[in-house]
């Protein structure tokens, strides 16, 4: 009995030596491989903001004559500056250039069909284009007319000044307005109507005896697109 029991513990033996390197050879089942990450989507940039389009300047409103020599120098003489204000200056300065070299045709060029003269105490009269025209016509061909000096050496051009009817009506006083000024813009409002501009200048004290006002005011209205003197003194 003895050498069966052995002999069964050796195949025994024999079966787990050969099982175990056999077991020891099997592969181990390979890991499976973690899914790459998908990457982020890139992120879509911002539109570019589109620049505000530049305002585009007025264009500069006609000379309603083309200047001469000097108001071509007098024109230099003022700042740039946009539309209305350049084209309201102008043709103030324009107006009594021609009134003073006695040039009436050109003068009357400059006048609105609705002028009224102030003749003073607030009170104003109307007068046509006919019955200015022969005023003027009859002014410059007096023998006695006085002899104006040029417009231009009297000009303190810094003064130059223009008010809106929107400024004026808004104004509390007129100190706020024009506070070196004789001329009282809120006596002149009653006579304006919206898109109306009162212009203003003061001039020096003559030398040759020829009595001129301290300061010169036009009430300027617009007549077929241009500006054009409505009311003065």
């Amino acid at each position: 009995m003895a050498p069966r029991t052995r002999l069964h513990l050796s195949w025994l033996c024999l079966a787990l030596l050969v099982a175990a390197p056999l077991a020891a050879q099997d592969p181990a089942p390979s890991a499976t491989p973690a899914p790459e990450a998908t990457p982020a989507p890139k992120a879509t940039p911002a539109p570019k903001a589109t620049p505000a389009p530049k305002a585009t300047p007025a264009p500069k409103a006609p000379d309603i004559l083309p200047p001469d020599e000097e108001l071509k120098a007098l024109y230099a003489k003022l700042p740039r500056e946009a539309e209305p204000g350049r084209e309201l200056k102008r043709a103030f300065l324009a107006s009594y250039h021609y009134l003073f070299r006695y040039e009436v045709d050109s003068a009357l060029r400059y006048f609105h069909p609705e002028f009224r003269f102030h003749v003073g105490a607030g009170e104003v009269k109307a007068v046509p284009p006919e019955a200015l025209a022969k005023l003027f016509h009859a002014q410059a061909q007096d023998p006695d007319r006085p002899a104006l000096p040029a417009l231009e050496s009297r000009l303190q051009l810094e003064t130059l000044s223009a008010l809106s009817y929107a400024q004026i009506a808004a104004a509390e006083d007129k100190r706020s307005l024009l506070p070196d000024y004789r001329i009282d813009a809120k006596a002149v409002f009653p006579h304006m109507r919206a898109g109306d501009w009162l212009v203003v200048v003061k001039l020096s004290a003559s030398e040759e005896g020829v009595e001129l006002p301290a300061e010169l005011y036009c009430l300027m209205r617009r007549h077929e697109g241009r500006f054009k003197v409505a009311l003065t003194e």
